[in-house]
């Protein structure tokens, strides 16, 4: 179960299509985000194939994939938390304005800027439906892992949902969807109009009302139950949907054995470590920590010797990913995975995964999840748990070692860490009133009107500035009293407008930062400049790139085998590839048509969707004629 060279799993694998369906709604949570991880982990979702790597793919095969997730997919992660890294390439980083409708920021209020509160569950719930319209499926992962390049190691559970007798699981899994839609009084979701069909929110809540239908099962027969915990702030303004990690068994009850795997630890009074040290029942079972090093050395020694204390090997890797060209095996040397597992005095085993560090901000002021499954009885010792972590004193090497408190601890340096909370804190007090564009002939301009938050004192001493994600000009934004704040960007390009946008940060002492801020669709006044707009040029500029990538488009927009050997870059060199990519109408086309009238006529509507984005002059004889043979298949088969 918990083998690391035989229990790896792709996220992108965890979430693809079973064969015969395709993703009809999708929802996920992270506390960071890359937004090019996004982009990528569309191509699984969307077409149903899993890449190798990011680098690989053409931005046709990213585009068809966009498309076809356009209000199909929802990513919810902290305000403040999305890395403003941008892909030089053009054609890429165009493609990333293409997710701001997918992408919602939540912004965890505690009432006071210097509390640090994180939006900071990892959870997917994705519906399937067969691509034949006969019949759905569910799948729910809980998991510690960002979704981002981070190479850490982390822990998942994935478990499929059918239709039939509810569980708790499926119960408390509803509930962490309708606190998605619509937030709470300090914890703003930017739930938007639910009357409104197509929002996001109503969605959510339709999704969630499916699952009270929905039984989720793990394919293991060494559990016999499994409830899904949500956790949130209980403060005025908190949730009622969110329960209380202060009342849940893993805090309250008693345990003769327990291991607790957390990156972050505190000594505070709360902390999951603490809470569970003095509610230990006996002196004769174990008690046992893995945790970072430098984790581990900020613990009072008090909290210490309750535990026998571990952390990671030089480098938590196998030969495997040595081998692998271009892996180095230390980039694998953290750990982010959090988890526990506990057994009372009656033997009753039970393991807890999902997002929970074990600190006092978790538990008290932060929005977590975790997954319990109930071990039947006869399995998973707590021996047989800890042995491929610590191992059991044989010659097989342990991914972690035993604990050794260093003599001296070297001060840190902690202004980085002080800018860094310091950037983190303003982030959250810059709020989007209104966003409008200006559209013009020859060139855009966009106005801007924020909203900043009280910060006192917190971050004093930073310079932070607000500019277009695709654009260089930036504006000072002055953090400190709360104020109106008004600006307006001219010159962009239009593949430049966009309702995303890069904040960034700096002091006298050299450290800078910058996150990416997306202003809510229901403020953004595109003045008739809309995604669907947008997303024509995007695709005109890359079909005028490439003379083969017409055809790559054709064959995603209908589902033609050969749309997955189109993923990566062909090679213009060859005199083969070069007579093939002149072609319009993928090989296999009109076969595809009579196919799709036969078993699927539903999927004539994505297709003419996806096709009339196509930009008019390209090829504009052939699509008009494809388009009129889609119409007379449409009539044939109505």
């Amino acid at each position: 179960m918990l083998e690391m060279d035989e229990g790896r799993v792709s996220f992108a694998e965890a979430l693809r299509p079973p064969a015969g369906y395709q993703v009809s709604f999708a929802v996920g949570t992270t506390y960071s985000l890359d937004l090019r991880a996004l982009l990528g982990l569309c191509i699984p979702l969307g077409l149903g194939f899993e890449p190798e790597a990011l680098t690989s793919i053409n931005p046709v095969s990213l585009f068809a994939a966009l498309q076809k997730l356009q209000g199909k997919l929802t990513v919810y992660c902290d305000k403040g938390g999305i890395k403003a890294d941008i892909p030089s390439d053009a054609r890429s980083s165009g493609l990333l304005t293409l997710l701001e409708g997918m992408v919602h920021q939540v912004h965890v209020n505690t009432g006071n800027p210097g509390t640090p509160s994180s939006f900071h569950p990892k959870v997917w719930v994705v519906e399937y439906e067969a691509t034949n319209g006969e019949g759905r499926k569910w799948r729910l992962l809980v998991m510690s892992r960002n979704l981002t390049f981070d190479t850490s190691w982390d822990t998942v559970v994935t478990m499929d949902g059918k239709q039939g007798e509810p569980n708790a699981c499926s119960a408390h899994v509803a509930d962490f969807l309708r606190f998605l839609a619509d937030g709470s009084g300090r914890i703003n979701t930017e739930h938007d109009d639910t009357r409104k069909r197509n929002s996001h929110s109503a969605r959510l809540h339709r999704m969630a009302d499916d699952l009270l239908n929905v039984r989720f099962l793990v394919d293991n027969k060494s559990f016999d139950s499994v409830d899904f915990l949500p956790f949130g702030p209980q403060w005025q303004g908190g949730s009622t949907l969110l329960h209380d990690v202060r009342k849940s068994e893993l805090v309250v009850d008693s345990f003769r054995n327990a291991l607790v795997v957390s990156p972050f630890l505190s000594n505070g009074a709360g902390s999951p470590l603490v809470e569970m040290a003095k509610h230990r029942s006996g002196e004769l079972g174990r008690f046992v920590l893995i945790s970072r090093e430098d984790s581990l050395s900020q613990l009072s020694d008090d909290i210490v010797e309750r535990y026998d204390c571990y952390c990671p090997v030089p480098a938590l890797s196998d030969v495997e990913l040595d081998g692998e060209d271009g892996v180095d095996a230390a980039d694998y040397s953290n750990l982010h995975a959090k988890m526990y597992f506990t057994e009372d005095r009656g033997s009753r085993r039970a393991l807890y995964i999902g997002s929970l560090n074990a600190s006092t901000n978790g538990t008290i002021n932060n929005v977590e999840a975790l997954i319990k499954l109930s071990v039947r009885k006869g399995y998973h010792t707590f021996a047989s748990v800890l042995k491929p972590l610590i191992g059991d004193g044989g010659k097989e090497p342990a991914p972690f070692s035993p604990y050794i408190a260093p003599e001296t601890v070297e001060p840190e340096d902690a202004s980085e860490k002080d800018f860094s909370r310091a950037f983190r804190i303003g982030s959250k007090l810059v709020s989007f009133r209104s966003v409008s564009v200006d559209n013009r002939d020859d060139s855009m301009a966009i106005d801007v009107a924020l909203t900043i938050a009280w910060a006192g004192s917190k971050c004093e001493g930073i310079t932070f500035a607000l500019r277009p994600l695709l654009h260089t000009t930036s504006c000072d934004i002055p953090i400190g009293r709360r104020q109106d704040v008004r600006m307006r960007f001219e010159g962009l390009a239009p593949t430049q407008v966009s309702a995303m946008f890069i904040l960034s940060g700096k002091d006298g002492e050299g450290h800078s930062g910058s996150c990416v801020l997306v202003c809510p669709h229901d403020r953004f006044n595109d003045a008739g400049f809309s995604l669907e707009s947008r997303s024509k040029l995007l695709l005109s500029e890359i079909l005028a790139h490439d003379n083969g990538a017409l055809a790559q488009y054709l064959a995603h927009a209908f589902d033609l085998p050969e749309a997955g050997y189109a993923l990566g870059e062909e090679d213009s060199s060859s005199t083969a590839t070069s007579a093939k990519r002149t072609q319009v109408v993928p090989p296999g086309l009109y076969e595809r048509l009579l196919d799709m009238a036969d078993t699927n006529p539903s999927m004539f509507a994505r297709a003419s969707d996806l096709m009339g984005l196509i930009p008019k002059g390209v090829h504009e004889g052939e699509i008009d004629a494809l388009r009129a043979m889609v119409d007379t298949f449409v009539k044939a088969v109505s």
